[in-house]
């Protein structure tokens, strides 16, 4: 980040860690030394493991516990329909997925939804990563859904014959990201309000963030999307 940006925040980005080489110090691959610190955090990720499920369930770990397989749909495996995982996916908005995978489980169950031959399940799983390749995605990125679950959300939806997300609570969690990069000390004070199901009925309704939208739109940093915003544009 610029220097004004480690002002604001106070957050300094520096190259990665390679070594404690002393008391609350610290050596970047640099080769520069960082003195006094109080705390490092090991950001490193999750791994799927299943210690519990037995060979039996046909369900692998693979990539060093990136992926499960073979799931369908991210879901459910495909030897063992029964069994299905819910939460495998991640960069997600998690509870709403979370709420149309159990939909469609449940719709499994119930026998509204019927579940294709394990063939055509291994033929679907097998599709959808070369789509992934082909956009450039690696393999242990597989479950990694993020653009990809409004999509994904929405199928599994019209199989169950739900209402899916909104385009409008899309574009909100389009904004709310957008602004989580450019603002993160302050971005969980943006309060919405949905009035429809377009990707436009939307607004910012927090007033300070509405103020601070407008005042960076003219100085061209970003866009708003709140009337309030347009007005207090316009006003001054």
């Amino acid at each position: 980040p610029s220097d004004s940006a480690t002002e604001q925040y106070g957050v300094l980005q520096v190259p990665q860690l390679v070594a404690v080489i002393g008391p609350r110090t610290v050596q970047l691959a640099d080769g520069s030394i960082l003195h006094d610190i109080d705390v490092i955090m090991l950001c490193t990720g999750y791994r799927y493991s299943f210690p519990f499920l037995t060979e039996a369930c046909g369900i692998s770990v693979t990539l060093q516990g990136r992926v499960v397989t073979p799931l369908y749909r991210h879901l459910i495996p495909v030897s063992r329909w029964t069994l299905p995982l819910i939460g495998i996916p991640y960069a997600v908005v998690p509870f709403p997925l979370f709420e149309f995978q159990a939909r469609y489980v449940a719709a499994v169950f119930q026998g509204r939804v019927q579940l294709p031959e394990m063939n055509a399940m291994q033929a679907a799983i097998l599709e959808e990563k070369q789509v992934q390749q082909s956009f450039g995605l690696l393999a242990k990125h597989f479950h990694r859904l993020g653009d990809r679950q409004w999509a994904y959300n929405r199928e599994l939806a019209d199989a169950v014959g739900v209402k899916g997300p909104t385009l409008a609570v899309q574009s909100v969690y389009n904004d709310a990201g957008t602004h989580r990069k450019l603002d993160p000390k302050h971005y969980r004070e943006r309060e919405y309000r949905i009035f429809g199901d377009g990707p436009e009925d939307w607004e910012v309704q927090s007033p300070a963030m509405v103020q601070l939208d407008a005042k960076s739109s003219k100085k061209g940093k970003h866009p708003t999307r709140s009337k309030e915003a347009a007005i207090e544009t316009s006003a001054e």
